[in-house]
């Protein structure tokens, strides 16, 4: 298995600023381009390959205990926040119906659902503002980790946990660009 930690320069560590990854991977990706006289092409599939990795919580805590605890499996899986999960999910239905009926041919169902945008506009935006707490509140708790080597099932939960908040933000994202 390779480790994308090293294969960017870093120690292991369930933390990582995004931006660190992204300028160390710019940096010796300018060495490595296949496009540079001295290139090469494999070490800069592997360096994209890593930042993939590494940029992201979800798959940097899931390749972290890959390297630090080889074999483990983690038989619990962590239950949502199912309330909120509804709530999201019901206003993304929402908004595609709102977006669906601007579509009409009809003047009357455009300007009805025209009307009801801006209300769905913050709907989305307080859910969108309540996303971003938990995500910081994840983030946090993923840092905290990174003072000494995590016990795997809670680093197997964060990882849970981050997959559900990415799921969560890309259902927003895409009811705010529907609208």
């Amino acid at each position: 298995m390779i480790d994308h930690f090293a294969e960017l320069g870093f120690a292991r560590a369930p933390w990582l600023d995004a931006e660190d990854v992204k300028w160390r991977h710019h940096t010796l990706m300018s060495e490595a381009h296949p496009d540079k006289a001295l290139g090469d092409a494999d070490r800069a599939a592997r360096l994209n390959m890593a930042r993939r990795v590494l940029e992201q919580p979800a798959t940097r805590l899931r390749h972290f205990l890959e390297l630090e605890f080889p074999g483990f499996k983690s038989g619990e899986k962590p239950q949502p926040d199912w309330e909120f999960f509804s709530r999201i999910g019901e206003a993304a239905r929402r908004a595609g119906e709102i977006a669906s009926h601007r579509q009409s041919a009809s003047p009357l169902a455009r300007a009805v659902a025209d009307a009801r945008v801006p209300e769905m506009r913050k709907t989305l935006a307080a859910l969108q503002e309540e996303l971003d707490g938990r995500t910081s509140n994840l983030e946090q708790k993923t840092r905290s980790l990174s003072a000494s080597l995590p016990e795997p099932r809670t680093a197997s939960a964060l990882v849970e946990e981050w997959i559900f908040v990415n799921r969560w933000q890309a259902v927003i994202q895409k009811a705010v660009d529907a609208l």
